[in-house]
């Protein structure tokens, strides 16, 4: 069992190592929990992009449960802007 120490340490390391700028944002409104984690993999954005982008949209989908993830209107921009030999970090 984590100790709350622990977990709040996690949780603070996390967001240090997280981008929130504005593509972030977009990104976060664009893609899927697992679509990002995709684009992670594929080495398309980078771990900082991916921390904060999972973390907006968990918080979004937590605020807002019927938010659908993945219908924003930047989807078609960030796609583009991601698009396979790209990189965003």
């Amino acid at each position: 069992m984590k100790k709350l120490k622990d977990i709040v340490y996690e949780i603070v390391l996390d967001e240090a190592q997280a981008e929130f700028g504005l593509d972030v944002y977009k990104i976060a409104d664009s893609f899927t929990l697992s679509e990002l984690k995709r684009l992670k993999t594929d080495g398309r954005i980078s771990d900082e992009v991916y921390n904060g982008a999972t973390q907006l949209l968990k918080n979004w989908m937590r605020a807002h449960p019927t938010y659908k993830p993945g219908r924003g209107p930047y989807r078609k921009e960030m796609a583009r802007k991601l698009s396979p030999g790209t990189y965003l970090g």
